[in-house]
């Protein structure tokens, strides 16, 4: 590793087990043991006083009181609560503990906390699963987190760690096959480094604890007939003891299970029945074959409704504990006709990519000659060799299997191209208009170009002279496209969010104005038509995202990609963050589901390109220039964009107040802006339905004699109806005397129908118990 003070953690959060590791600067990783072990199981247990214990510390003491002994808490995340003895725990609370566990053991590493945090999440999570694992993370200390794909990490590490070379439009599968679940991804390779989720699916049912299942029934069959009352009382207890006597049970049943990965047989202990009874690998692959059949089928199901044929695949890497086992590569190189690629470790590919996924890379160079040939470029270094993982018996099928990688080399010093960062552009200026007035004429829709590097072999005298030669010879059609490309002010001719506006509370609902085409550029868009096209050239905002569409196509002699829009989506806020937006398209009475085609991260203050694709399965009878776009979930706020009247619901923010300072004891508040806008920058993501948000920017100041922590207690936003609101978002700073926190972000919800005179709050109690009338500072804001 290279300097501490650069580490960054990445944590893979897996249903059985969770994995960490550290990432240096050059991009050389490291996992993180626990207890002598890669693999942290992701169990949770709570003692009699409410302290949370994790992985093999929770599985010990599990044996003494089963009943608060949570397993898999991954698989409760819809949950909302888990009851653990006689209390209820939220699902975040258990997922904190286990992220806890990782920060403290990466602090224990390193001497400080890692620079920053990257969690990977199941390619199919929607933004409620999502908002769970960063609350968690916040809990854990772990303020901001980067949120990546599991497939993106695993293609990371195949490509920088591996070195294998999947070039522009290459294909790389992704079959994930952990503890708890089954996803399968096909990515395709982008010029620029990148890469497009093509399809994904999963199977929730699947995983290595389904397959424990299984054997337990098998032993089911056979015991039940000569004891049934006994084989009762073990799988399905009734007290304590019992329950004690099915935890050892399934414990054993799971490392047989992995045994017979790497052996013919392995013995299961029946503690109960105080006997052991033997299973093959023969037996094993019987009871196990319908289920990793489904995965395979799933698969190929997945490749089809991507567009891809299997001479396609460039790569096929399988991930996870659970991909160890033979017959999966038996059974998917028989059906796909491709050798998959399995690493010893299979548990670790997705932690160790995450970082690499992450990292922001250079973007795309401008295209340049080839270069003369030269010298070939030295191979990628030897991984370092680290503690010995579980031996893997080669399974039947031919797989590429590459030396145990407990610790991956520098990520640049494989000649592969980097993880694609976001195209670069200069972030828009914050902007000012009212909240309820019209947003601003959007310039014509134009894809996020590339920096085109400055050229130093010409002068500025040769470059006039050519421009003058192109006038010379264009004539005054050289000068008017000349003028049409150089002029920097708005066309107020072009189609964009103009007009009136009459919404309110983040509605900024607006018109096209008078005339007739309500989307401009529109391409033979009559109903029917099998190739359609219309510009739409609007923006709207939400969470921390600027969206602006372009052109929306249709093209129904398409393999894929039949119904798509282009859009540019800029991210605002202060973290990096790939933008996750269901967005729906009505159009002729049909309501069609859109997801963006790429899935790389944006960042922070840039904007990038994406395409949006609509699952479409029979031919379109109506126009796409009648349609209506609607984004977000429906328990959101959702702006919407009408191709038929102009109409857009923008949710353009609107500032409230800038450069307001405020003292109360020994704290110096100053809000250098609020404003009120649709949505929060964190994973609060967009307001809850009827709601709006109330954000500003705080820089903080302590004066006091010690030292203070400032967090959500200390602000408070006072509502016209006499209620008082805490923030959602709100800064965390242990602050020293005469020590500052700048740029801290504080939000808070608010009804949208709750207009009028607002009393932003800041609160220090100082020796007091009790909020005292100079315990508060207030500034005044006014929501219309």
């Amino acid at each position: 590793m290279t300097r501490h003070i650069e580490s960054q953690l990445g944590v893979d959060l897996g249903t059985t087990h969770t994995v960490a590791a550290l990432t240096a600067a050059d991009g050389r990783s490291q996992p993180l043991l626990f207890d002598a072990s890669f693999l942290l199981p992701s169990s949770v247990y709570a003692e009699v006083d409410g302290h949370l214990l994790v992985g093999r510390d929770a599985e010990r003491s599990a044996r003494l009181d089963p009943s608060r002994f949570e397993p898999n808490p991954k698989r409760r995340i819809d949950d909302g609560t888990v009851l653990l003895g006689q209390r209820e725990y939220a699902v975040s609370d258990l997922l904190a503990a286990l992220l806890r566990r990782t920060a403290d053991e990466a602090s224990r590493v390193l001497g400080i906390m890692p620079v920053r945090t990257v969690l990977t999440y199941p390619a199919n999570w929607a933004t409620h699963r999502r908002s769970v694992l960063a609350d968690a993370a916040a809990r854990a200390g772990m303020p901001s987190p980067i949120l990546v794909p599991e497939p993106i990490a695993a293609a990371a590490y195949f490509t920088t760690v591996l070195g294998r070379n999947i070039g522009p439009g290459g294909v790389l599968v992704v079959y994930d096959f952990g503890g708890g679940t089954f996803d399968t991804t096909i990515l395709r390779r982008r010029p620029d480094g990148g890469w497009d989720v093509l399809a994904s699916d999963g199977l929730p049912d699947v995983g290595g604890v389904d397959l424990d299942a299984a054997i337990v029934g098998h032993l089911g069959q056979t015991l039940t007939t000569t004891d049934p009352d006994r084989w009762r009382q073990l799988v399905e207890p009734a007290d304590d003891a019992a329950r004690r006597r099915n935890l050892l049970l399934r414990e054993d049943v799971r490392a047989a299970k992995e045994q017979l990965s790497r052996a013919s047989t392995a013995s299961i202990h029946l503690p109960l029945f105080e006997t052991d009874i033997h299973v093959t690998r023969t037996e094993f692959e019987q009871l196990s074959r319908s289920y990793l059949q489904r995965t395979v089928d799933l698969t190929a199901g997945t490749l089809q409704r991507a567009g891809v044929r299997t001479d396609q695949i460039g790569g096929l890497f399988l991930v996870g504990g659970s991909s160890r086992i033979p017959m999966v590569s038996t059974l998917l190189h028989q059906r796909l006709g491709v050798a998959p690629t399995l690493i010893e470790q299979p548990e670790l590919v997705v932690a160790l990519g995450s970082v690499l996924a992450a990292m922001p890379s250079r973007p795309a160079p401008f295209p340049q000659p080839p270069p003369p040939p030269g010298p070939r470029p030295p191979q990628m270094n030897a991984p370092v060799s680290g503690p010995v993982g579980m031996p893997v018996s080669g399974p039947a099928a031919p797989v590429s299997a590459p030396p145990p990688i407990p610790v991956s080399p520098a990520a640049f010093q494989s000649a592969t191209t980097p993880m694609s960062p976001p195209t670069s552009a200069p972030p828009n200026p914050h902007p000012t208009a009212a909240f309820g007035a019209p947003p601003p004429i959007a310039p014509p829709f134009r894809p996020v170009q590339p920096v085109r590097p400055a050229r130093s072999g010409m002068n500025a005298g040769v470059l006039v002279a050519i421009i003058l030669a192109c006038v010379l010879l264009l004539g005054v059609g050289g000068v008017v496209a000349w003028n049409a490309v150089s002029d920097d002010k708005p066309d107020t001719g072009r189609t964009g969010n103009a007009g009136s506006g009459n919404g309110v509370n983040g509605g900024n609902r607006s018109t096209a104005g008078a005339g007739a085409g309500a989307v401009g550029g529109t391409k033979d868009a009559r109903p029917g038509a099998e190739q359609q096209s219309a510009d739409v050239n609007k923006t709207i905002w939400y969470a921390q995202f600027k969206i602006t569409v372009g052109k929306v196509t249709y093209d129904a002699k398409a393999s894929s990609h039949q119904l798509s829009a282009e859009m540019i989506v800029e991210n605002l806020g202060t973290d990096n963050d790939t933008p996750y937006l269901p967005t729906v398209f009505n159009v002729g009475g049909q309501q069609y589901t859109g997801s963006f085609r790429e899935s790389t991260t944006v960042a922070a203050g840039q904007k990038s390109n994406y395409n949006m694709d609509f699952s479409i399965y029979d031919p379109l009878k109506a126009s796409i220039a009648t349609g209506e776009f609607i984004f977000g979930e429906g328990d959101r706020e959702q702006p919407k964009i009408s191709l038929a009247t102009g109409e857009v619901n923008a949710y353009e923010p609107a500032n409230l107040v800038k450069d307001k300072k405020v003292t109360v004891h020994d704290v110096t508040a100053t809000f250098t802006t609020c404003d009120v806008r649709g949505g929060f920058f964190d994973y609060n993501g967009q307001a809850k339905k009827g709601y709006r948000v109330v954000m500003c920017k705080v820089d903080i100041q302590y004066t006091g004699k010690s030292s203070l922590y400032v967090g959500q207690e200390h602000f408070r936003l006072g509502a016209p109806d006499g209620t008082e609101i805490g923030p959602l978002t709100a800064p965390n700073e242990a602050l020293s005397s005469g020590q500052n926190a700048v740029g801290d972000d504080l939000a808070f919800q608010v009804k949208k129908d709750l207009a009028g005179a607002y009393k932003l709050r800041v609160v220090d109690l100082g020796d007091h118990k009790e909020r005292q009338a100079g315990d508060v500072a207030e500034v005044d804001l006014v929501l219309k």
